[in-house]
């Protein structure tokens, strides 16, 4: 184990942040790779410190249903969320912006192209880079008290939904109420990022498939 002090990490912490930024916010590596490899970069870098990736939420022993369980109550809880939000949200500022994904209804093998490469850069590298990663560099600097734990959460779906800046102020603040409901999850769960990752992967194929029979 590559043991550091903390004017280390703090070095390295900086380096790879501003790195993480840099291939996040220039068009040198295009989607669907961009954030997958922000995602390696990270995993990469968190083995060599730790030799392991406990920090990021891949955690040894972890119960199959717990994880089945901690996803389904992400699930359900943003779906209650957005029901109870979506016609207020829409009332004031007007439907969310989806106008980008037009192509894709009726389209079965771009849906299905896009579902494929969502999987690998949103469900598995938006967990990492925004659950996985943030968090434990929230938790270090800032510790694990209950206020603590708040300013995680809050910050954590802030920088997520800004993320997603397209999609019109009712389509932030539903991302915003999703982000908040998946890292108050993951907190309470121990970290579990295997739960965040197969909702997310749920949450985004149901959007894809909704988006493809013309819902939106």
């Amino acid at each position: 184990m590559i043991l550091l002090n903390k004017k280390k990490k703090i070095i390295l912490d900086g380096l790879l942040f501003s790195i993480i930024l840099l291939f996040y916010f220039t068009n040198w590596i295009q989607f669907p790779f961009k954030l997958p490899l922000c995602a390696l970069l990270i995993i990469a870098v968190t083995f060599l410190k730790s030799k392991n990736l406990h920090e990021l939420g891949f955690l040894h022993k972890v119960s199959l249903w717990k994880t089945i369980l901690w996803a389904s109550l992400i699930v359900f809880m943003a779906t209650v969320a957005i029901l109870l939000w979506t016609p207020f949200l829409e009332g004031l500022f007007g439907k969310p912006d989806y106008s980008a994904y037009g192509v894709l209804k009726g389209n079965k093998k771009l849906v299905l192209q896009l579902w494929f490469y969502g999987m690998i850069s949103a469900a598995f590298a938006e967990e990492v880079l925004f659950r996985g990663y943030f968090c434990s560099l929230l938790v270090f600097y800032i510790g694990t008290s209950q206020l603590s734990k708040a300013i995680t959460i809050v910050t954590g779906a802030l920088l997520f939904t800004l993320a997603h800046y397209s999609q019109g102020i009712s389509g932030l603040i539903n991302i915003f109420i999703i982000s908040l409901v998946f890292y108050i999850v993951f907190i309470r769960s121990g970290r579990n990022i295997y739960a965040t990752i197969l909702a997310h992967a749920i949450v985004d194929t149901v959007g894809l498939y909704q988006i493809y029979l013309g819902d939106y």
